[in-house]
């Protein structure tokens, strides 16, 4: 058990909260409430001075008139989240009738350098906790000398990045912590092998460790050594062995798991490879090599990437992760779109009153599927258009909700046609169809709307569900004749309204035609007002209604 009494604090003014860390804990998030936190906040601002009752009140509650008993309760929070005492304190000193002063010490945390937009502009980092304490478990069992890997998948815009540097926010908490971050590019003329590799080695060269990353090059990697000559001096790379060009790739993976093996040796090193979908086949047998030697090496191995842009079931990638699962050597983590309570709270920020209608969370819900990047383009476009305000604390609409601009943002909508261009023409017929049958569409009544039987349509479907990037699977639906049959939904209706407005006046009244006229032959005339005002209903604008 921590002992809160023992433990020291930094306060962290991004996201409005503590970080407690223990000799035990590499590092615990305490939340405060926001007037809690600005009360700590000016304290901390002013320690070693008196800050009498009024100027407090001033500082905190500009231009509202509040009694001074009112920072009792929140000095009694405050006082509890640090495991202050009145009678004996380390933090908060009380000066009765007068104010108090901060007589502590309390670091703050230092602002993440390269932290996401998403997380900027949403304002708050929600619905991610479990994943971040699942992180953290397996970061203290790195700690304790058994190195690890975590591989975490998703959709793009859904927050991988975003839950990493929330994650690493905490462990900057470690005394001894190292990080090492590359990326993997979409390479056109062919990925470079080790490319993010040695974009993470460059990063640990530019560090505080400079000398003792140069050193380990020059002697375990000089293979490695001589692809950075920016980051390795002339000297140290010309008395390290130099290996022959016929011989220069043969023994890298070996270097590379000696050279992180020896810099996680005495501290931790978190080492965060992303994009891992577009990873040469180097970096993959790197990872291979890594994950599967037996040592103490504190390492922990942070991988991301998107499912759907494997290119095959057979992709090296996966064939690698669901290896190393097996062996117990990794974990797996699929990183699924924020939840409606996330989104209610994204949009209401820091608001501790006038919390968002439902309503508003519902639509933006709808519309953008609960990926934070689709709720921010969407949001900053409904921003500019007038329609919603951000306030200090969360978004608010400005004009009645069914006044609220339908219309995709332009961004968003270059990014689905890129995909939407990507698929084949089979596929692409599918998915126009199914934008005009709604939300939630079947093969019974889309399928022949596509050109397709039944059972193809299904088979394409299923391979789309699997990446649950586009659509995912939706109950089954038991027709008038008995017949189940699976329906599917789209993940976003962005999605949907996408395809759907690509259709030309011609096409999209062939085929609400289609849909309609199958309607007619599976339903009675009694059960299909209820089949068309539920697709109605699922579509995202009055506009896709079947005609029947």
């Amino acid at each position: 058990m921590i002992d809160v009494e023992e433990a020291s604090f930094r306060i962290d003014h991004l996201n409005y909260c503590l970080w407690r860390s223990s000799a035990t804990d590499v590092g615990h998030r305490v939340d405060l409430t926001p007037k809690a936190f600005d009360v700590l906040r000016y304290l901390v601002e002013n320690s070693g001075r008196l800050v009498i009752h009024e100027e407090l009140l001033e500082a905190v509650w500009r231009d509202v008139h509040v009694q001074p008993e009112v920072l009792k309760s929140h000095i009694l929070a405050l006082r509890n989240a640090l495991g202050d005492k009145s009678s004996s304190p380390r933090f908060i000193e009380t000066h009765r009738g007068r104010g108090y002063r901060f007589i502590g010490t309390m670091d703050t945390l230092a602002d993440l350098p390269n932290l996401p937009p998403a997380v900027l502009d949403l304002g708050v980092f929600a619905g991610r906790a479990a994943a971040v304490r699942e992180l953290s478990a397996l970061f203290q069992r790195v700690v304790s000398g058994q190195p690890w890997a975590l591989f975490i998948s998703g959709e793009s815009g859904v927050g991988k990045t975003t839950l990493i540097e929330q994650f690493l926010s905490q462990a900057r908490c470690h005394p001894d912590l190292a990080m090492a971050q590359g990326h993997c590019i979409e390479g056109f003329a062919g990925a470079e092998p080790y490319y993010p590799i040695l974009g993470a080695l460059r990063g640990l060269c530019d560090g505080v460790d400079r000398a003792k990353v140069v050193r380990a090059l020059s002697e375990l990697a000089p293979s490695w050594a001589v692809q950075m000559p920016e980051q390795v001096s002339t000297g140290p790379r010309t008395a390290s062995r130099q290996p022959a060009s016929a011989d220069l790739r043969s023994g890298m993976v070996r270097e590379a798991c000696n050279l992180f093996e020896m810099l996680a040796a005495d501290r931790p090193l978190v080492l965060v490879l992303e994009d891992l979908h577009w990873a040469d086949f180097a970096t993959i047998d790197f990872m291979s090599a890594v994950c599967r030697r037996r040592s103490s090496a504190r390492l922990m191995l942070i991988g991301t990437y998107r499912p759907e842009d494997l290119d095959t079931a057979r992709h090296p990638l996966k064939q690698l992760t669901h290896d190393l699962a097996l062996r117990r050597v990794c974990s797996e983590m699929e990183l699924a779109p924020l939840s409606a309570a996330a989104v209610s709270e994204l949009l209401n920020g820091n608001a501790e009153d006038e919390p968002v209608s439902s309503e508003f969370t519902e639509i933006i819900m709808e519309r953008t599927g609960g990926n934070p990047l689709f709720m921010r383009v969407t949001l900053d476009y409904l921003v500019e258009r007038g329609d919603v305000s951000r306030r200090a604390h969360g978004w608010r609409p400005l004009v009645p909700l069914n006044k609220l601009a339908s219309e995709t943002p332009p961004t968003l909508a270059r990014l689905i046609e890129a995909k939407i261009e990507a698929m084949t023409d089979v596929q692409r017929r599918l998915f126009e169809a199914a934008s005009v049958a709604g939300l939630r569409f079947d093969p019974a009544t889309t399928a022949r709307a596509a050109g397709l039987d039944e059972e193809s349509f299904e088979a394409i479907c299923e391979d789309f569900s699997r990446n649950a990037t586009i659509i995912r699977r939706d109950q089954l639906v038991v027709l008038p004749d008995g017949d189940l049959v699976r329906a599917y939904s789209f993940n976003h209706a962005i999605y949907r309204q996408v395809l759907y407005d690509r259709l030309g006046h011609s096409r999209r009244t062939h085929l609400h035609r289609a849909i309609a006229q199958r309607i007619e032959e599976i339903y009675r005339p009694d059960q299909r007002t209820s089949v068309a005002v539920r697709l109605a209903q699922r579509s995202a604008c009055p506009r896709v209604i079947c005609s029947v």
